[in-house]
């Protein structure tokens, strides 16, 4: 079995990472979207040990700061859609 090194296996994580966040983007569901968080901060969990070199400190920092402006994003999104129903409610 040939041995992977933290940077390469750092880097599949990262590729994961992002993959699964843009499914997040597109979920509808409440159960998939947390399934799929919660996936995302388990990989997250994983690649802070693989943190050995600043290069992949600094991709583990980009990933967290990604995450953020994402968790942002969603909050805007929802407040939105929010204010829409609202107003939607007081047209009727």
């Amino acid at each position: 079995m040939e041995s992977r090194s933290s940077s390469a296996m750092a880097a599949d994580i990262v590729g994961d990472i992002q993959e699964l966040r843009q499914l997040l983007h597109y979920a509808k569901r409440p159960r998939v979207q947390s399934l799929l968080s919660s996936h995302i901060s388990s990989l997250q969990k994983i690649c802070i040990p693989l943190e050995g070199a600043f290069q992949e400190k600094m991709v583990c920092a980009r990933l967290k700061n990604q995450e953020r402006r994402e968790e942002r994003r969603r909050n805007r999104k929802q407040h939105a859609e929010a204010r829409a129903r609202l107003t939607d409610q007081e047209r009727q």
